[in-house]
């Protein structure tokens, strides 16, 4: 029992990651505001963004980066 529960333990985590099915990966935006906080860390940094939408009404954005020690598309 206590073997298949530390098993149990360590492949909790895999089941936590998420991919990116539930975007439309191939839409591109642009987004013009005011940097109010980065998190460089992992899993994914983070970066809070104030936006000012169409309305004149400030909306608070959070932008996931790939993993903080990743280095995909970097050339």
């Amino acid at each position: 029992m206590a073997i298949a529960s530390l098993l149990l333990l360590f492949h909790i985590p895999t089941f936590a990651h998420h991919g990116v099915s539930a975007y439309d990966v191939t839409k591109q935006i642009t987004l013009k505001g005011v940097v109010t906080d980065f998190q460089f860390i992992n899993p994914h940094s983070e970066v809070r963004l104030d936006v000012t939408d169409e309305s004149g009404h400030t909306v608070n954005w959070l932008c996931e980066a790939v993993s903080a020690v990743s280095n995909r598309g970097l050339a």
